[in-house]
Parts: structure tokens; C-alpha cells; sequence
């Protein structure tokens, strides 16, 4: 599917999730009051979890999405989105390709915007919590189906809505004859069911995968391939959606690392709500080489075309059999505006770790310097101590934020380490060390130690370069 197939699809795809969202009625109390569509304007707080890409939002998000399954007080509970915002985004038009600025920066004149009333209705048709059992996998077939159609928007589109869900509701049923019950298997036992109703889904570029595929990846990875929702893809857990006495209770969780550019834009956007921000810090060293390590996937994190072909030394220069050249044209990860004007605009030649350690850097320096301007106190968390320490530091976020120490996300925090399905493959076998072994561990320890990072690691708490070793 072409960026100029996509960007035609957003209205019918549009549609065919209100269509599918219809039915989701009929199962959940959701329409309260004529304007359901503001009921997003009722939450009293909002909490933007602001990183860098490769900085452990996916699975801290995660993390904090249990928080809000089996909350006993809803005013101490967090509400979220099953996924990252990013395919709202587009199909509301403040993102590639729907709009045509090739960057993920947005600012408060952007939330001027008319489109603003369909990124709500978005929002709102997703804003909830993770269930941990579901036994109406009809419901759960009719959200795969929306989500799918973030996924595969053009070959899912073909299919008649009726046809989809009930295929996938069949054979949900044959798999999980007792119901869903939430576990890593249990996701991968969902991928089979999706790829036994749908010939055209490619397992590979699932953050479940159950085994790296062999595919033609001609097809998929040639300049022009998209959809809404940035691989890996995810299929989230059966959802309950927030009702409007949720709203206006809880606290809405922002989890996109693009969101390091857009937080003027949520400001404006929620300008009446309580605004937080949840700042979350990892080892330059570590971000970097797992930046490395994306860019050099070729199922995952493909973000944004290059009109001409790159030259980055350690990706382009690094053309496997089976790559096709993909690499050629692909940017990864989060494209700020100033990086799209070094590569595209100023053709300034980068290394891939200088690239990847201007996304680490920027992404920090935006959130510093926005937060300040915003007048703003950041919660700063070290994904050291939510990796070494997980139960105390999601309780010390709980307190941060006046949220329940439930009991889902407590079990959650205390098998964190087994729910590490956003990485790079062999990733978990090395560690989160791998940057002192790898190919590019030399570039990236250089450029550590020449101070690169020490203004904002000063500001941020973290080592500077003579106190590391």
C-alpha cells in the first residue's frame, strides 16, 4: 500500500471504525449523554509519559496501562490507549502522510485545528483499560478488527465488516474455548487467529511474533509502504472502554515518544485539565545502541520516506541480502523537525550513531526546555530503577500521580522483565549492555566520552562523562 493509498483510505477507514465502534455499543454502557464524543473534555487530569525513542515508554506504558485494570476507586485510576497515538494522529490529519510536513513535531497553533474534534472522537473510542479476562469475544473480534484496520487499512477495507468480525470472532472462539485469558502466549495465540482469517497479515511485523519469518520483504519494505499504525504492530489485550463516570474521574496517560516534539500541541489541546508530565530517562549508551539496532530491523520502526536516497554510514553502507534496499529510502523512529532539515533539506552527512544520538539528545533537550516554558514540574524516572527496582519505582509513580496501587499493575511490575516484547531480536540475549560489545560500541563510547551529552545529562541527573567508565 502506497503513502498516496493511505492517505486516500483515511475516510473509509474512518468510517469503517465508527461502523465497528456501533457495535461495540451494544455490549458497553458507552453512550451516556448526546455529546459523547466530549465526554474526553471531562477528565480532570492528563499525563504525558515523555521520552526518547528506545527509552522504555513501551513497556513502562505498559506497565501503567495494568495500573488501571482493576482499580477499586476510579479517581485513582489511569486511563490509556491500547496503543501509541500516532495512527489517531494521521487519521485525524496531524501526522504523515495525512498532512504533508514529514516531521513529528506539533505546536499549539496546530490545536487550533478543526481536526481536533476527530482526534477526540479517536481518543475517545479507544480511552480505557486493559482486561485481564474476557469472555464476549465477539466484543474482543470487533476490536481486533479496528485495530487491524491500522494496520492492514487497504486489503482489510476489501473485506466486508460483518465478514471480518464474525471470521475472527469463529475462530477466536476455537482458540479460547473458556475465554481470553491475558498472558505473552495467549497474544501469540491471537496473532495465528488474525493470520487464519486474514491471508494478508505478515507475522513478522508483530511486536508478538512467535518466530522471525522468512518473507519476500520486496513488497512490504519498497519505497511507498505504510499504514497508520508504526511497526512492530501490537494486538492489545480485549479493552474496556472508560465510561463517562471514568472520564471524569481518572487520569489520561499520553505514551507516544514523538510526544517529545508535541507537548505544546497536548497542552492546547487539554488546556483546561491538570497537565503532567512523567519524564523518562535511560542511559544515552543504551537508547543509542537499541536506536542502532531498530534502524537496522527490517520489520519495525520505519517512520517517514526520504524523497532521495540516504547515506548514513552504519545503515545504508549495511545492505544485507533480503534488504532490497529499503534502507535507501526509510527514516526511522521519531523525525523532529530539525533532524528532517540536517538529512533532507541540509543533506549533512551523519553516522548512524550521530543520527541516532541526536534523537536521544533532542528528544531530552525538547522535553527540558517545553516543560520549563510551560511551567511545567517533571517527575523524572530512570528506567535503571524501574529495570532494577520495578514494584517500588511503579509505587513511587503511583504516589507522584494520586494513583491506586492496584493489584494488576503490582503483579505486572512483578514479572516486568518477562514482558519485554518491544525489542530488537536477540536484544534480551546480550542485555542492555550490549553496547559496550557491539559494532557499533567504539562510535557510541567515543562520542560519550567526548561530553556530547553532558549539558543535558546534567540536567537530566545522569553521569557525566568523566564519572563513567
Amino acid at each position: 500500500m502506497s503513502f498516496k493509498e493511505v492517505k486516500a483510505s483515511v475516510n473509509l477507514v474512518l468510517k469503517l471504525r465508527q461502523a465497528a465502534l456501533a457495535k461495540i455499543f451494544q455490549f458497553e454502557n458507552l453512550s451516556g449523554k448526546n455529546n459523547w464524543v466530549f465526554q474526553i473534555q471531562r477528565v480532570p487530569r492528563v499525563c504525558v509519559l515523555a521520552s526518547s525513542s528506545r527509552g522504555g515508554t513501551a513497556v513502562t506504558a505498559e506497565l501503567l496501562q495494568w495500573q488501571g485494570a482493576n482499580c477499586i476507586n476510579s479517581a485513582g485510576r489511569l486511563l490509556s490507549l491500547p496503543g501509541e497515538e500516532k495512527p489517531h494522529l494521521v487519521l485525524a490529519g496531524f501526522a504523515y502522510p495525512s498532512r504533508d510536513e514529514q516531521f513529528d513535531d506539533l505546536n499549539e497553533l496546530d490545536a487550533k485545528s478543526i481536526n481536533v474534534s476527530t482526534l477526540f472522537n479517536e481518543i475517545r473510542s479507544e480511552i480505557g483499560y486493559p482486561m485481564e479476562y474476557c469472555g464476549n469475544l465477539e466484543l474482543y473480534a470487533i476490536q481486533l478488527y479496528r485495530r487491524l484496520l491500522l494496520q492492514w487499512p487497504i486489503d482489510l477495507a476489501l473485506i466486508d465488516i460483518n465478514e471480518s468480525i464474525v471470521r475472527l470472532t469463529k475462530a477466536l472462539q476455537v482458540t479460547f474455548p473458556n475465554g481470553y485469558f491475558n498472558s505473552l502466549e495467549n497474544r501469540r495465540k491471537v496473532l495465528k487467529v488474525c493470520l487464519s482469517c486474514f491471508s494478508f497479515i505478515h507475522p513478522s511485523f508483530y511486536d508478538c511474533r512467535y518466530y522471525d519469518a522468512k518473507e519476500d520483504l520486496a513488497a512490504h519494505l519498497s519505497d511507498g509502504c505504510w499504514s497508520f499504525e508504526e511497526t512492530p504492530f501490537v494486538l492489545p489485550p480485549p479493552w474496556q472502554n472508560a465510561t463517562a463516570a471514568d472520564l471524569e474521574k481518572g487520569c489520561l496517560l499520553l505514551r507516544d515518544p514523538s510526544n517529545a516534539w508535541r507537548l505544546p500541541f497536548w497542552r492546547a489541546v487539554f488546556q483546561r485539565q491538570e497537565f503532567e508530565i512523567l519524564h523518562l530517562v535511560r542511559d544515552p549508551r543504551e537508547s543509542i545502541q537499541g536506536l542502532c539496532d531498530g534502524w537496522n530491523y527490517p520489520f519495525g520502526f520505519q517512520t517517514m520516506p526520504s524523497n532521495s536516497s540516504l547515506d548514513i554510514k552504519g545503515y545504508t553502507d549495511n545492505l544485507c541480502e533480503g534488504d532490497f534496499e529499503w534502507k535507501l529510502n526509510r527514516l526511522n523512529f521519531s523525525i523532529c523537525k530539525d533532524l528532517k532539515k540536517k538529512l533532507f533539506d541540509e543533506k549533512e552527512m551523519l553516522s548512524l550513531v550521530q543520527v541516532c544520538a541526536f534523537q536521544w539528545k533532542d528528544a531530552h533537550d525538547s522535553i527540558i526546555k517545553v516543560c520549563k516554558s510551560l511551567k511545567l514540574s517533571p517527575r523524572i524516572i530512570y528506567f535503571s530503577d524501574l529495570r532494577g527496582n520495578t514494584e517500588k519505582t511503579f509505587k513511587n509513580i503511583c504516589d507522584s500521580f494520586k494513583l491506586e496501587y492496584s493489584k494488576s499493575g503490582i503483579s505486572f511490575a512483578q514479572s516486568f522483565n518477562d514482558h519485554w516484547v518491544m525489542v530488537t531480536p536477540l536484544a534480551k540475549l546480550y542485555g542492555y549492555n550490549r553496547w559496550k560489545t557491539s559494532s557499533f560500541s567504539n562510535e557510541i563510547i567515543e562520542l560519550f566520552f567526548s561530553g556530547y551529552f553532558d549539558e543535558v545529562n546534567i540536567k537530566l541527573g545522569l553521569p557525566l562523562s568523566n564519572e563513567s567508565n
